[in-house]
């Protein structure tokens, strides 16, 4: 796979050191697939001119696997620059192991997300770069992105790189690629991470045909130390982290692969039109004073030879007295009508294909087996290597009817089909006669299965109609799945320029994960065909205010089959629906100078014996910011606090990459806090912070753990800066 994705660096290269050079009078931002004008030098030299060209760029991605397009902006902002570990800037709350890079999960019930088809992946998926986190780019000049941040001294180093670039071949095709790097340590003992993607992706769209291509690979490496051996030595000692004892010897470890290939081909159909729209605009009409005046004093300085003459300062100082009287006499405005051209849609329908290629690959490690850790070891006392391998890939079409901007609220239909094909590969018997034979994968067993699903929805997102919306719905008509379903959307009722009402819902009826009905490792075992379907009900409602900077939400779940692994290690289905009740405010207050950025999360799960979740969840990030007049330099002071009520934070077992219950004792009930700097000079975002300085004011020291036996990080300072480059 490395030697691939070599071939296609090496064949792309000359892409990103051409020089790209569009002029401004054929780029138009606003639509930036038209036709390139071409500027001809009208000289004898017959030469183009060399213009300078100003940057542009437009992001976006494509819906639903191609069915529309939506606008999506860089994550740039300055405000929350510190925030740099991508897990923490999605939820602020969550149970992790301390490490970055290593597996977490969200606190926050209503931001789990265990779509990932390969179970593991869901544990480190911010940490994953897959096609539908790509965005799309065209851009007038090449654009460069480059982040960097470092913690720790040597052999306690945490460390995020991050190289994004991309430019435009033609007006109409763009090429980039990225790669991203985070590494650690590790604070204690046998804790190391890295996680590691790199991508390649293009896109091209002119007249009826749009292309998006996307390659990569994902790449994990965890070392396991199965957390903290004696939690009291945390709770009431200072003792440094690297003398605390842990679990699992060295040579313990998790290792994931995951392979991307996705690409998407579009045709549009019909004749192109453009839509006739009316519009009422302001006239601009220039005082006549101020014509007069300029015109006399145009007229005196092409007489006048000398500059100070005193005939010019004559001139200036009527020019000064009209500007005065001018105030009073303002510019004339008059309204007329005037037709414009939307098109935004050029034709009223297109098919689509599409082709996800995903392999994904997990191996458990043991160069030692710790036996006092795990109690059964079914295969070996000695040394193992649990693996999983499993390959997904999935065709489909849609034939796509388009909105039509002459009509605002008459919405778009998508209907197709696509097919979903799996490949499995892993231990499922604990028949340990074969291991020492020649063919020591015997005890590996394949598995092959296909569904075909039918897929459809109604969308309306145009930006000049007040209430958008989008549903879908997939069906399983034949194969492994059959019968399974999911249906959901939104709709979105936009108040005011500044305000809207946004309600979401989904309904699903699918088999549970396969990795929950077969399992044989080493240190666990599970075999149930019998496992019922999972459906799961989500409703959530919020309303945004970009103007008062206020969002204010509410959420339910109803999970019918909720899956879970008990503190015993064995997989458990629910037979009851399990519901959680969420509700936030997020407020930004600003006074001054000083800003006041602040999230309160209010849940409570049905059963918490066995889905235990913090009632309350608060971040507040509070900083005074200053800037120089002409905004080159931006600084803010600041600290951040978080506090979760407490609550049985689930614990980890490494040998399954699973987060498991336990009800031995309750985590949080601690304020944590960090101080920061952020800076922003021109297009660099610096940040300076120092983490968990509340670990000096705690009773001995470090008493915090999120997972179970995992404690937090002692202090650490952190910097870091991102730097966008335009050409």
């Amino acid at each position: 796979m490395k030697k691939f994705l070599q071939i296609i660096f090496f064949a792309l290269l000359p892409f990103a050191i051409t020089a790209q050079n569009f002029t401004n009078g054929g780029y138009d931002p606003l639509n930036p697939y038209g036709q390139m004008r071409q500027q001809q030098d009208t000289s004898s030299s017959k030469k183009k001119k060399k213009q300078d060209v100003k940057h542009q760029h437009y992001t976006w991605k494509w819906m639903h696997d191609g069915v529309y397009k939506k606008i999506v902006n860089e994550d740039t902002l300055f405000s929350g620059a510190h925030v740099n570990n991508p897990v923490f800037r999605y939820s602020k709350s969550n149970t992790h192991l301390a490490a970055l890079g290593s597996p977490y999960q969200s606190n926050i019930y209503i931001l789990r997300d265990w779509s990932e088809p390969t179970y593991y992946n869901n544990l480190v998926r911010k940490y994953l770069f897959k096609p539908e986190d790509a965005l799309l780019y065209n851009v007038t000049t090449p654009y460069t992105e480059l982040g960097y941040s470092s913690s720790g001294s040597r052999g306690r180093n945490e460390t995020n790189l991050l190289v994004n670039h991309n430019q435009n071949v033609t007006p109409h095709w763009n090429v980039g690629f990225r790669y991203n790097l985070n590494r650690a340590d590790g604070r204690f003992l046998n804790s190391k991470t890295k996680v590691y993607d790199f991508s390649f992706f293009s896109n091209y769209e002119k007249d009826r045909f749009a292309f998006e291509f996307f390659i990569n690979q994902n790449n994990g490496h965890f070392n396991e130390n199965g957390g903290i051996s004696d939690r009291q030595v945390v709770k009431d000692t200072t003792e440094k982290t690297d003398n605390l004892l842990v679990n699992l010897e060295e040579g313990t470890s998790n290792n994931l692969k995951n392979f991307n290939f996705y690409t998407n081909l579009q045709y549009q159909f019909g004749k192109k039109a453009f839509t006739k729209i009316k519009d009422t605009v302001e006239e601009v009409k220039p005082n006549k004073l101020y014509l007069a005046t300029i015109d006399s004093l145009m007229a005196i300085v092409k007489d006048t030879v000398a500059p100070d003459s005193t005939a010019i300062k004559i001139a200036m100082a009527k020019l000064d007295s009209i500007a005065l009287a001018a105030e009073t006499n303002p510019i004339k405005m008059d309204t007329i009508d005037v037709v414009r051209y939307d098109t935004t849609w050029s034709y009223i329908s297109k098919f689509v294909v599409s082709l996800n290629v995903e392999d994904n690959y997990r191996s458990f490690i043991e160069e030692i087996v710790t036996q006092d850790y795990f109690d059964k070891s079914y295969i070996s006392g000695t040394k193992n290597n649990d693996r999983f391998h499993e390959k997904v890939c999935n065709v489909g079409a849609k034939l796509v009817f388009n909105e039509i901007p002459k009509h605002p609220y008459l919405p778009g239909l998508y209907v197709g089909a696509d097919v979903d094909m799996r490949y499995i590969r892993q231990r499922l018997t604990l028949d340990t006669s074969r291991l020492n034979s020649q063919d020591s994968t015997s005890v590996f067993h394949t598995r092959e299965y296909s569904s075909v699903y039918v897929n459809g929805g109604i969308f309306n997102i145009d930006t000049n109609a007040k209430l958008t919306y989008d549903a879908k719905v997939r069906i399983c008509l034949a194969g492994e799945h059959l019968g399974n379903f999911s249906v959901g959307g939104y709709i979105q009722q936009r108040l005011s320029k500044n305000a809207f009402f946004r309600a979401d819902a989904s309904y699903r009826f699918e088999d549970v994960n396969p990795y929950w009905k077969y399992y044989a490792g080493n240190h666990d075992y599970w075999y149930d065909r019998n496992m019922s379907e999972e459906k799961e009900l989500r409703i959530e409602a919020k309303y945004t205010n970009s103007r008062l900077r206020t969002e204010v939400g509410a959420a339910y779940t109803n999970t019918d089959g909720y899956v879970w692994m008990d503190s015993t290690f064995n997989i458990r289905q629910e037979s009851k629906p399990i519901s959680t009740y969420t509700a936030w405010v997020k407020q930004h207050f600003k006074v001054w100078k000083l800003h006041f950025v602040e999230q309160v999360y209010v849940q409570k799960s049905s059963n918490e014996d066995i889905l235990s979740l913090p009632l309350v969840s608060v971040y507040s990030s509070n900083y005074i910011e200053f800037a120089t007049r002409n905004k080159a330099l931006t600084v803010n002071f600041g600290i951040d606090l978080k506090y979760d009520s407490k609550f049985y934070a689930d614990n980890y077992r490494p040998s399954t990459m699973t987060f498991y219950n336990q009800r031995y004792d309750k985590q949080g009930n601690v304020l944590e806090s960090d101080a920061f700097i952020d800076l922003r000079i021109a297009r660099c975002n610096i940040f300076l912070k120092y983490e968990h300085f509340d670990y000096y004011l705690r009773k001995g020291g470090g008493n915090y753990f999120s997972a179970y036996s995992y404690a937090t990080n002692p202090p650490l300072f952190r910097f870091g800066l991102r730097w966008s480059f335009f050409d």
